[in-house]
């Protein structure tokens, strides 16, 4: 199909999402996000290893180990835990290794995954399942609370997160859609869509322990999907875990390359 993404342009994309996720909060006061020529970087004050670190580094051989340890130096000095993000637009080839050399480690090499939106369709829900966009606090906190619980964050820090980044889903400013599916009535998954360029980025996929394997986590990324689609996005891509691929397989996913997280662990615990 004429002016269909190649499998290297979605990946790239993977690597701009990323940047976004950090660059959306620049003009908050509780952020301190820095766009420079060659890497985004910086922190956002959530004590989450997620919400603070560095990605889209492009560093030329010769200045990289410098380039590495100037970003790096704020989260030794203030002892912050932080993640790098290292995508396939990465420079040098051997950054992985020399973000080891420095004392990161590597947390997870986790498969980047493609659906083509210009031919899907929604899959029926299982019994039981109804899936809502989220457009209000009640709402977005639900989603919150899920979140957390599924990927077994700490809950002292989700009022944090709720308060910094709601704004981002709900209200006139929203650049994001985070949607939730009901099992039986009760708020029970969740996910999130941004779309840029025309790719809708798949997150915070979650499903509370006790209602999985009820088709909860397919229908509310399929509803991502749906919605994205419906506002004219043509692909959609995602981070997945060993848990999800199947699921994932299964609305049209395949995998088109990988990204690796590295995880400093700088904060006082570290």
């Amino acid at each position: 199909m004429a002016g269909r993404r190649s499998d290297d342009e979605l990946l790239a994309m993977a690597d701009r999402q990323s940047a976004a996720f950090f660059l959306a909060t620049r003009d908050r006061p509780w952020s301190d996000i820095h766009e420079e020529s060659d890497v985004v970087h910086g922190t956002t004050g959530i004590p989450l290893p997620v919400f603070n670190g560095a990605t889209n580094a492009r560093f030329e051989p010769a200045t990289a180990d410098d380039r590495i340890e100037a970003v790096l130096r704020p989260f030794r000095d203030g002892r912050i835990d932080m993640t790098w993000i290292v995508g396939p637009t990465s420079s040098p080839p051997d950054l992985v290794d020399r973000l080891l050399a420095h004392g990161l480690a590597i947390e997870e090499a986790a498969p980047v995954m493609a659906c083509p939106l210009s031919e899907w369709t929604a899959p029926a829900l299982a019994p039981g399942i109804e899936t809502v966009l989220v457009h209000d606090g009640a709402g977005f906190h639900a989603a919150m609370e899920i979140m957390f619980l599924g990927f077994g964050l700490p809950t002292e820090v989700l009022p944090i997160v709720e308060e910094r980044y709601a704004g981002f889903a709900v209200g006139p400013d929203a650049i994001q859609r985070v949607f939730l599916a009901h099992l039986d009535g009760r708020p029970v998954a969740t996910a999130l869509g941004f779309v840029l360029d025309g790719v809708v980025g798949i997150y915070n996929v979650a499903t509370l322990a006790e209602a999985r394997r009820h088709g909860a986590g397919r229908a509310v990324t399929a509803a991502v999907l749906a919605d994205a689609a419906a506002r004219g996005a043509t692909d959609a891509i995602l981070e997945s875990s060993d848990l999800g691929r199947t699921v994932y397989e299964s609305l049209g996913f395949r995998e088109v390359g990988s990204v690796t997280v590295l995880y400093g662990a700088f904060g006082a615990g570290g």
